[in-house]
């Protein structure tokens, strides 16, 4: 992002160096950094010091004299630098035998880093198997990574964690004879505004101004839902790493691609395999106003493909990006798909959310109303290409913007984007400068060509709207269902009920060993079931956009109402479907002399014990409101 001084930005425009690439071209695949959970082996047991391999951290002072003529310059924020590498961590990592398999854990160590992350050219894990990537106090770990992030090219980003050293750990079980293959090509050193840094006394947390206020803060309620659709993003350019803010948005499709909308001068790059390697942070926030003592946990994906840019820092054009996820949005992400506005004029109301200096989310308020300018930091004109806000207080702070802000939405009072920022003047000790965002309008027909517009990825329908409302993702099908039993006795029916998710307008049922055993309703009743046996239900549900087959081998379990019949001692009656209030039962033997006589309660079944009876033939009789009903049981030694 911008920040200049006021002589700078007399010769701005004079300094800058234009670097877009507006085609779009195929892009190599690669999975998204989505981790699956679960606990590390160190945390169950002991282990043994792994080996350490150093990587050489790189020249602070260039990278400082570097980023001193830069920030006198239309860049991004710089906060990282790749370090080469060609570490196969099954040959490097030390192997230990395990309960049930075995485990390999490698430190990898840069010194100096604030943090570090890893690339890997060659990521293939067997099933079964588990990666873990975790700092060396365990304050923070990622994973686990299994064969569900296996790619077509091996290629995967995993996101940055704290400290100088972190340690790879990866399990597999004794019965999985493949070995994974993890060959690290890169290694990230993170040297400057991690987003979360504890101990930077200076600051409350992070590394973001301490005039900023946090996103949930009362003054922020409004757009609680539109909050979920801010995202961190670290921009990869060639060997440098930068952090930038981007937005899920919205297309009239309502198909909810995973487009991403951010400012084209985060990105410098020249290759468009960087793309592989951007991550992007879902959920980065505190829970509450106040600055959290510990870093927030966030979701993450990695890798993106370029869909259209401009970088209009220069004449009067806007300042976009549009790119779209490697892969859909995970449901439980709780990702906003933000609508967008394409108007000239604004009203009071409207907002900033973003990731300053790579920290957690924040929200800043525009004093009055957004002004419409011809170009960056110039005069006032409604057709003009950007937006010109200045800040105002809150009740919480004093929001602004800083570096990693760039390419963070700018909300009208409707919670709708109408502008994304490509950078200003402000900060927490100059509050009252001024801050510019490219507008939507100017985004939407920039250039000749769809890779240079906005207008044909978000309105692909061509309708010529000029607002478009955000939304969940309320499409994504998710096919689950539920029923009043999974255990019945022969003869006894069970009711299905529909919980898919994704506003599913079709469904299709079969049901094994059922009648009948097919159905095209939402929740089938009465279904029944004749004979003992397990017996497979499959439900095929589908919306306008997607179907999903769900198949639960052996759900419904059909068993005699007293089973085991003969027993050897221990069987159980099965007296309704339905839960009784309560029932008697009276147990006797085939010459009719009672052996045992009980009440049960709340339950429709009965757990017996025949194991200090002779063998023979015995009558169990229930007894239920104005019902009686005799079953019999063989004892056998």
């Amino acid at each position: 992002m911008l920040k200049l001084s006021i002589l700078q930005m007399i010769n701005y425009y004079s300094t800058l160096i234009l670097s877009a690439f507006l085609f779009l071209l195929p892009c190599k695949m690669i999975n998204a950094q989505i981790s699956y959970g679960g606990k590390t082996i160190i945390e169950r047991i002991a282990l043994p010091t792994p080996p350490i391999v150093d990587f050489a951290a790189p020249d602070l002072i260039q990278l400082q004299k570097e980023d001193n003529i830069s920030a006198g310059k239309q860049h991004p924020y710089r906060v990282a630098v790749g370090i080469k590498a060609d570490c196969d961590f099954i040959q490097k990592a030390q192997q230990t035998k395990v309960l049930n398999g075995n485990v390999w854990r490698l430190m990898l160590r840069s010194v100096g880093a604030k943090a570090l992350s890893v690339t890997f050219s060659k990521f293939y894990i067997p099933e079964q198997g588990q990666l873990f990537l975790y700092d060396t106090n365990l304050k923070k770990k990622i994973g686990a990574f299994t064969f569900e992030n296996n790619s077509s090219d091996g290629v995967l980003a995993l996101e940055i964690l704290p400290g100088e050293s972190i340690i790879m750990e990866y399990f597999q079980p004794s019965s999985v004879t493949t070995l994974p293959q993890l060959v690290i090509n890169e290694i990230s050193y993170v040297y400057r505004s991690p987003g979360f840094d504890p101990a930077a006394a200076y600051k409350e947390f992070g590394w973001a101004g301490n005039c900023e206020v946090n996103v949930n803060c009362p003054d922020g309620l409004q757009f609680s839902n539109q909050k979920q659709g801010v995202v961190r993003i670290l921009i990869v350019s060639g060997s440098n790493k930068f952090w930038c803010t981007g937005s899920v948005v919205n297309n009239t499709n309502r198909d909810f691609k995973p487009y991403i909308l951010t400012a084209a001068h985060c990105w410098e790059g020249i290759d468009l395999t960087d793309f592989d390697k951007w991550m992007f942070y879902f959920n980065y926030e505190s829970q509450g106003c106040t600055n959290p003592l510990t870093e927030p946990t966030s979701k993450t994906m990695s890798g993106a493909s370029l869909i259209s840019s401009v970088n209009g820092t220069t004449g009067n054009q806007s300042d976009f990006m549009l790119v779209q996820l490697k892969q859909s949005i995970p449901l439980d992400y709780n990702a906003w798909y933000f609508g967008w506005s394409r108007e000239i004029i604004s009203n009071p109301g409207a907002v900033g959310i973003h990731h300053p200096e790579g920290d957690i989310k924040k929200i800043s308020f525009v004093l009055d109303a957004p002004i419409a300018v011809t170009e960056f930091a110039g005069v006032p004109n409604p057709n003009g290409t950007y937006w010109q806000v200045s800040w105002r207080s809150s009740v919480s702070g004093f929001g602004v913007t800083e570096p990693g802000s760039s390419g963070s939405p700018l909300l009208n009072k409707d919670g709708r984007i109408i502008g994304t920022l490509t950078g200003g003047y402000s900060a927490c000790d100059s509050t009252a400068l001024n801050d510019y965002y490219g507008k939507v309008s100017a985004h939407w027909s920039n250039g000749a060509t769809k890779t240079s517009q906005l207008g044909p990825w978000l309105d692909p329908q061509n309708t010529a709207i000029t607002e478009f409302s955000g939304g969940y993702n309320n499409n994504n099908i998710i096919a689950q269902f539920s029923s009043d039993a999974v255990v019945i006795p022969p003869g006894y029916s069970v009711n299905f009920t529909d919980l898919s998710l994704g506003n599913p307008n079709q469904w299709s049922w079969n049901f094994v060993g059922g009648e009948p055993s097919t159905s095209n309703v939402e929740n089938p009743k009465g279904i029944s079931y004749n004979k003992t046996g397990n017996y497979d239900v499959q439900l095929i549900t589908a919306n306008n956009f997607q179907r999903q087959t769900l198949l639960l081998k052996g759900y419904i379990q059909v068993k005699s109402q007293v089973y085991p019949n003969p027993t050897r001692g221990a069987a159980e009656l099965f007296v309704s479907k339905d839960i009784l209030p309560q029932f008697d039962v009276r147990i006797s033997n085939v010459q009719g002399m009672q052996i045992s006589n009980f009440t049960v309660k709340n339950t429709n079944k009965v757990s017996l014990d025949f194991s200090n009876q002779p063998r023979g033939v015995y009558f169990i009789t229930v007894f239920t409101t104005g019902n009686t009903q005799t079953y019999k049981i063989v004892v056998a030694r």
